[in-house]
């Protein structure tokens, strides 16, 4: 009798799990999912050059630099980095303008990152008084209306005689994502390598940067990295194989369940994002609300020449496991799957529930 009222639970579990997992037998999880990309249109793009965007918490601020190779005319000399603003997020953007002194100046200045507070602004500088050719360096101002200060150098164990040119910090500001640009790194993987900094609270100094290593890294170029508001997202560019473009590298992304886990095997953000028809898809940011990847393309099909900032909606990001979505029901193995593995897993454990 006491094997019988022990055993019908189980039974009953098991029948919800077999009928969970007949029907279907599919993954719980799914790949990036796209919208329609869009170019971001005149008053952003021109015939010259606009690249690595960057979008205000309140999505209210756009910035972004010109390059080197094609400079947008108006500027300080070097390479700038410009605003564009709009006063809600279904209003079209503002013609875009120069940023001004002291941010700019006869310096190639680019790159720009905005704190989640929107009071800091990290931008990529050759300016006199780094470490290298490009450092990091950082410009606050007191308010959204107030002017920005004079940019100060983050200064070492970050930046070094190699050039330190793209990174993302974390909306908590803790974490600092980099690459090198020409200039390597030494205790790397060949080419440019994605690394990470770490600080204890906003204010305080990095610590030494760690590789985030082979599962990241390959010996090919990574770089550009941007990290998702929520932290489990981890996009950056690379030229390694499996990509759809032949000229600057594709989009990739690596994932992991929590802030504490390792990064997942990267994958190509697919064709959507990466069209085969350009010559490469680089500086991926995301939207604050996780609803909007904006990029830069380089002659890309629907653009103004060269390099242009586009945007593409993003349908559906499930990360199972994590806190917004966990394991499915029946998912006993927490693979992400509910399939026929749990099933054994649950036969299992019920035949050793009856040894007698």
């Amino acid at each position: 009798m006491n094997r019988n009222r022990k055993t019908k639970p189980i039974l009953t579990c098991l029948l919800m799990v077999a009928g969970a997992i007949l029907p279907t037998g599919g993954a719980a999880n799914a790949e990036f999912k796209f919208g329609t990309p869009a170019n971001l249109g005149t008053a952003i793009n021109s015939i010259h050059d606009e690249a690595a965007p960057c979008i205000s918490t309140d999505g209210l601020e756009l910035y972004f630099c010109d390059t080197p190779l094609d400079l947008y005319p108006g500027g300080q000399g070097g390479q700038d980095i410009w605003v564009a603003k709009r006063v809600s997020t279904d209003q079209p953007w503002s013609t875009a303008v120069n940023l001004g002194s002291p941010v700019n100046g006869a310096s190639d200045d680019g790159v720009p990152r905005l704190s989640s507070d929107g009071l800091s602004l990290y931008f990529a500088s050759n300016r006199r008084g780094g470490y290298g050719n490009f450092d990091i360096w950082v410009s606050t101002r007191t308010s959204p209306s107030s002017p920005w200060g004079a940019p100060a150098n983050i200064g070492s164990p970050v930046n070094t005689s190699a050039d330190e040119a793209f990174f993302s910090i974390s909306v908590a500001g803790l974490e600092l994502y980099f690459s090198e640009w020409q200039s390597i790194r030494p205790a790397g993987f060949g080419q440019t390598d994605i690394w990470v900094a770490r600080r204890p609270s906003p204010g305080a100094p990095w610590g030494t940067p760690v590789n985030l290593g082979a599962e990241v890294n390959s010996g090919h170029k990574d770089e550009q990295p941007f990290i998702s508001p929520d932290g489990l997202s981890l996009f950056f560019l690379s030229d390694r194989p499996g990509g759809y473009t032949t000229r600057e590298g594709d989009i990739w992304v690596t994932t992991r369940r929590t802030v504490s886990e390792s990064w997942s095997t990267p994958v190509n953000l697919g064709p959507i994002v990466n069209n085969p028809d350009s010559g490469g898809s680089t500086f991926p940011y995301i939207s604050a609300d996780d609803s909007v990847l904006y990029f830069t393309a380089y002659d890309r099909p629907g653009g103004y020449g060269g390099y242009d900032l586009w945007e593409v909606p993003i349908i559906y990001v499930p990360q199972c496991g994590d806190a917004k979505h966990p394991y499915p029901m029946g998912d006993l193995n927490q693979d992400c799957r509910v399939d026929y593995a749990d099933l054994a897993l649950l036969c299992e454990c019920w035949l050793q529930d009856n040894n007698p």
